[in-house]
């Protein structure tokens, strides 16, 4: 077992607890947590700081790992040790985002894809018979035109970004649970993101 310092960049709701994703501090390289079990969410105890907290963005965590348990493209996937509470070490400064964000080509994107749009999303999936060609699941990335959807889908209301990057254009469903907390109780609307002013 080794203690791995991440910076938390994503907490989205997975099955009955979370999918938890972070960069390593001293490398930049994405770390995501699972479970022992077969579906792999972290559970509400299983991230509680030893502060007593859940952890949540931005935050800066030890976490106890024992193997890198790879699952197909998501390569960044390492198992933790659950007999241990995760060490809280500080706070990320957000204006240094943009010193660790990544710069691929596009987002697991295929020419000429035919099967890559749900109903409701546009560049939002991976044809199964092609997923073990992609080597990373998690980006950090500054897109451009960002806007959030508030909208009813198959009569219940949900979140989705709507972005432009690298000239493609993505419409993603978002599951990220500050943003589902502060949103979902609002009427359908649509929000503009603008990147602030250097």
């Amino acid at each position: 077992m080794k203690w791995i310092e991440i910076i938390c960049l994503a907490k989205s709701r997975k099955m009955q607890g979370y999918c938890i994703a972070g960069k390593r501090v001293q490398s930049n390289i994405w770390i995501r947590p699972i479970s022992p079990r077969e579906t792999e969410e972290i559970s509400e105890i299983e991230c509680r700081l030893n502060t007593g907290k859940e952890i949540e963005i931005l935050d800066i965590v030890k976490v106890p790992l024992t193997k890198h348990k790879p699952n197909k493209f998501q390569t960044e996937n390492y198992l933790i040790d659950n007999v241990y509470n995760w060490q809280y070490i500080g706070k990320f400064n957000y204006e240094n985002l943009e010193k660790i964000c990544d710069f691929p080509e596009n987002l697991w994107l295929i020419d000429d894809c035919l099967d890559c749009s749900s109903s409701y999303g546009i560049n939002d999936r991976i044809p199964e018979n092609i997923v073990d060609s992609f080597d990373k699941s998690l980006y950090l990335i500054t897109p451009d035109c960002l806007k959030i959807f508030i909208k009813t889908e198959y009569d219940k209301k949900r979140l989705r970004a709507a972005f432009c990057y690298n000239g493609t254009n993505y419409i993603l469903s978002i599951t990220d649970v500050f943003l589902e907390q502060y949103l979902l109780n609002r009427d359908e609307s649509i929000y503009e993101i603008k990147k602030p002013k250097n």
